[in-house]
């Protein structure tokens, strides 16, 4: 279909046009106007205020004008399209039936040429009689002109001409270019420059694994891709997308450079680091496709939460490991500990939960709180509860060596699960661990689905995770009281789901500093009784307690050695706790003094 076009690229009237001929087209509206007016063709002329189109760069009025135009026919390819939806897996998912079907549905023709200079221009050369030659390369373009190609742009492929296979006569190229869109739908080719490479197979690229890009791009890429692999292969353009939301600024609005409304993400890496960012991103509602007010106190937190939990483990470990001059041996013993045992088959759980809720269905946050919930079990409980065991003070030495082996084997693995999240800090930690090169060069971790048999239906989680509710039950119990976590109470009753049993109770009293702790029978969450009297409060050991405390405190202080041991001066200690003073903050001599002192041997 011919469209005649009264208007120039300037805005002018064409000259053929009788009366208002090289006229500007707002000048000519008037003349227009009052030529109808005169042949009485005209109803009413009434001026009235109006929105206009501006470029959104240089704010010039725009006009719409009708041009030919090169086009893909989209209403031929639909069905074809739906059906090759049908193989991606998108996330979320509802853009998969939602957003990205309907515009699909509901979209035009594709206009793929554009009236500008620059661009990769339209390979199509037309003949006054008709005729067009589509060359399908290079190689057969310059076959058919008889000239060697060096540049496919404007204006050296202008200056190409064919013969006419019809008529004879020279064929000249089209004026427009493409769309850039086109070059963008066919990134899968373009870069392995196929088909013309002879040494890539389309099976081994296309369609790629994974692609991502922000919802806007449902109507923009994902679609040209989409129709591209559609027209061209019968196929889906790619397997697996994910589809992230907008960034706002700090004020609600599209980031922009002109309001400043966003903290300098250049500031905000060198302040906190590349991994906080990635998990906040990566964690955050952006990544299921919904928008995000960008804050850099959500940002800061990051610090403050898992990366600073796990990094405190892994300090943990390396202090005591050291202290202790352990090192991992070839061969990994299995552990006797209820506590190493449970973190085991909680490590592995994690790591099959994360790589089948989170990694394969490309679903970050998944992945992020299943860590979150592992560290907190790790560091709240795991490394809570071996604190006793690891250390100069610790009495058994082959327990010792469980904890640190099961701790530095967790930590270990762990990182590689995470490297893709949080890279600059695992591998930080790997490359310390271990002897090899990086994180990122390690294969993934190897689960023992033995000692998951669905770790949180088996009754010893069950065991562990009720005597940690317990645990926070009775801590609430004790703030509520006033009765200080440092002053061992005597004895306390409860109710709940489940009586626990032996192993796990020691590991609860050490817990909750309670020497015996009795079970009154079955409720459906738990509840405590007990004395809140000084008649039930062993004063003398939460006086020791407070004493370790302080002498840590001030240890720290001095910056002590972890195993280097000291002398104390007091003014009085409870003597029948003497042997645990000097053991838990590892006193060579407890001296009577005026005041309290530190000295170093």
């Amino acid at each position: 279909v011919h469209i005649e076009i009264h208007l120039d690229e300037e805005g002018n009237v064409q000259g053929n046009v009788p009366h208002f001929g090289g006229m500007y087209y707002l000048k000519a509206n008037k003349a227009v106007n009052e030529d109808l007016e005169r042949r009485e063709l005209i109803y009413k002329n009434v001026e009235y205020l109006h929105k206009v189109p501006l470029c959104w760069r240089c704010h010039t009025r725009l006009y719409y004008a009708p041009i030919d135009a090169w086009y893909v026919d989209i209403q031929k390819l639909k069905p074809l399209m739906k059906k090759t939806n049908e193989d991606v897996n998108w996330f979320p998912k509802h853009f998969k039936y939602g957003r990205f079907l309907k515009s699909l549905e509901n979209a035009p023709d594709w206009n793929i040429s554009r009236n500008r200079y620059w661009g990769s221009p339209v390979p199509v050369w037309e003949c006054e009689c008709g005729e067009r030659f589509v060359p399908g390369s290079i190689k057969e373009l310059e076959e058919a002109s008889g000239k060697e190609i060096a540049d496919l742009h404007k204006p050296e492929i202008d200056e190409v001409t064919v013969k006419c296979g019809k008529c004879g006569k020279q064929m000249k190229r089209v004026v427009e270019v493409l769309d850039s869109w086109i070059e963008a739908g066919s990134a899968s080719f373009a870069e392995r420059h196929f088909p013309f490479s002879k040494t890539e197979k389309l099976e081994d690229f296309f369609p790629p694994d994974f692609i991502a890009e922000y919802t806007g791009q449902i109507r923009a890429w994902f679609y040209v891709l989409h129709v591209i692999g559609a027209a061209l292969y019968k196929s889906p353009a790619f397997k697996n997308v994910g589809v992230e939301g907008v960034i706002l600024g700090s004020d609600g609005r599209k980031m922009s450079k002109n309001l400043g409304n966003y903290p300098d993400p250049r500031e905000l890496l060198q302040k906190y680091g590349g991994d906080a960012l990635r998990l906040y991103l990566m964690g955050s509602s952006v990544m299921n496709g919904e928008d995000l007010i960008i804050s850099e106190e959500h940002y800061r937190n990051q610090i403050k939460g898992m990366m600073l939990v796990l990094w405190n483990v892994y300090n943990f470990f390396v202090t005591n490991a050291n202290a202790d001059s352990w090192r991992p041996n070839d061969k990994r013993t299995i552990s006797e500990n209820i506590l190493d045992k449970w973190i085991l088959a909680r490590l592995n759980e994690n790591i099959q939960n994360i790589k089948e809720k989170g990694y394969e269905k490309y679903d970050t946050p998944e992945i992020i709180g299943q860590a979150q919930v592992f560290i907190n079990d790790l560091s709240l409980w795991y490394v809570r509860r071996s604190r006793d065991r690891v250390g100069p003070g610790a009495d058994n030495s082959r327990d010792k060596e469980f904890a640190h082996e099961t701790l530095w084997f967790i930590l270990k693995e762990y990182c590689k699960v995470l490297a893709p999240v949080i890279p600059f800090i695992t591998d930080e930690i790997f490359m310390n661990l271990t002897d090899e090169e990086s994180v990122h060069l390690s294969d993934w971790p190897i689960i023992d689905e033995s000692s998951i048999n669905n770790t949180l239906e088996t009754e010893s989680d069950k065991q562990m995770r009720s005597a940690m509710n317990l645990a926070s039950t009775i801590h609430s119990y004790r703030k509520e009281n006033n009765l200080k976590v440092k002053i061992p109470l005597k004895s306390l009753q409860y109710k709940g789901p489940i009586k626990i049993d032996k192993e796990v109770f020691k590991i609860l009293l050490d817990e909750v500093n309670v020497y015996n702790l009795e079970y009154l029978g079955i409720q459906d969450t738990y509840q405590i009784w007990g004395d809140t009297s000084e008649e039930n409060q062993d004063l003398e050991a939460g006086r020791a307690r407070e004493i370790v405390r302080t002498i840590q405190a001030e240890r720290k202080k001095l910056e002590t050695r972890i195993s280097e041991k000291i002398d104390v001066a007091l003014e009085d200690w409870p003597e029948e706790f003497e042997d645990y003073i000097k053991k838990r903050a590892l006193v060579d001599n407890l001296i009577k003094g005026e005041k309290f002192e530190i000295k170093r041997k």
